[in-house]
């Protein structure tokens, strides 16, 4: 994603230290405007010494990191500007860097100007390159091997862009499940560097109105939730600590994928457990079993789908068999179980 906003960020220098917080591992939650977040943070690291890159990669993500530096040469960097809602930052290193981080509590995307690194979880490992942005998932233990680089990044703090989202679908502000095994939509990139550029001009820009500043943020926010695939779905709080976040990836799972066959036994495989673990934690914070959780999810969908046709462009038989429910009768009862009204009625609406 080369020629990206905030290349170079010689503006990030002109501080030495952090303003306005004690740590810089997180945007802070937004809340609403009128909370009155603090607009101006600011943070600059820099040296020569591997062992202080390693502490302040551990203090910005809360987690352990080795730096291996090259022959001779050693430098690196860490930088970001931004407030409570929104943080810009910038990295890079000319030796490698690896760690693991246990529990992510912002969403971030990033993108390497040059070099290059993955990402590491169970089953999956994304690789980081110049030519698109990726995620970093949320609230799961993940490891990281990033190879001599230099790197932007966005974090978004969990409340306000989850309050962006709830633009995007019926219901209250919930934890955004991005998949973050699904590539960035090529149609949203022009979109999102766009978004970028000026987001970056008016954060970076102590004399920027404030009211203009939250515009470009917001901008942002919504084009985000257009680059990447998302599900809103309301995460138990026991869920969203680092003791759930098996099954939190299990569920997470479902949700992105209750369109296929799938079973809980893929569920759980996808999360590194068992399936037996998966009923037990499902049972103890949802009260129902992963089968009863995967069938609410595409009564859910069903549903969605009801309420965005009429009986003139589809049927309640249809949308039924398309999510599943071979036996119409059956899906009727327990649709209206679930709903309170018969499926027929939903479609009429």
């Amino acid at each position: 994603m080369t020629g990206s906003a905030f290349d170079g960020a010689s503006t990030f220098e002109g501080s030495s230290s952090f303003e306005g917080a004690s740590s810089f591992g997180s945007a802070s939650s937004f809340g609403n405007v009128a909370s009155q977040p603090r607009e101006d943070l600011r943070f600059h690291a820099q040296g020569t010494s591997p062992d202080e890159a390693a502490a302040a990669y551990g203090s910005a993500y809360g987690g352990r990191f080795e730096v291996t530096p090259p022959a001779r040469d050693f430098s690196f960097r860490y930088a970001f500007v931004g407030n409570d809602r929104l943080t810009l930052r910038t990295s890079a290193s000319t030796g490698t860097i690896a760690g693991e981080i246990p529990h992510l509590r912002d969403y971030v995307v990033s993108w390497f100007r040059t070099g290059s690194g993955l990402l590491d979880w169970h089953r999956f490992t994304r690789h980081g390159t110049t030519t698109e942005p990726f995620l970093f998932p949320l609230e799961r233990s993940f490891g990281l091997r990033f190879a001599p680089h230099r790197q932007n990044l966005v974090h978004f703090a969990p409340d306000f862009l989850e309050g962006v989202a709830t633009e995007f679908h019926s219901g209250p502000s919930q934890r955004v499940s991005f998949d973050h095994e699904a590539d960035a939509q090529p149609a949203g990139l022009a979109r999102w560097r766009t978004a970028l550029t000026d987001a970056t001009s008016a954060i970076i820009d102590r004399a920027t109105a404030p009211l203009l500043r939250f515009n470009a943020e917001l901008m942002l926010a919504r084009v985000l939730l257009v680059l990447f695939p998302w599900r809103a779905w309301d995460v138990p709080r026991v869920l969203r600590e680092p003791s759930g976040s098996k099954a939190r990836v299990a569920l997470d799972f479902i949700q992105h994928h209750a369109h296929e066959p799938i079973t809980p036994a893929d569920a759980a495989r996808a999360a590194g457990i068992h399936t037996r673990s998966l009923q037990q934690a499902t049972q103890r914070t949802l009260g129902m079993s992963p089968t009863t959780y995967l069938r609410n999810v595409r009564l859910d969908r069903a549903r969605t789908e009801l309420l965005r046709h009429d009986a003139g462009t589809t049927t309640v038989a249809a949308v039924a068999r398309d999510w599943g429910f071979g036996n119409l009768g059956r899906f009727a009862s327990t649709y209206q179980a679930r709903f309170g009204e018969k499926p027929n009625q939903t479609l009429r609406k």
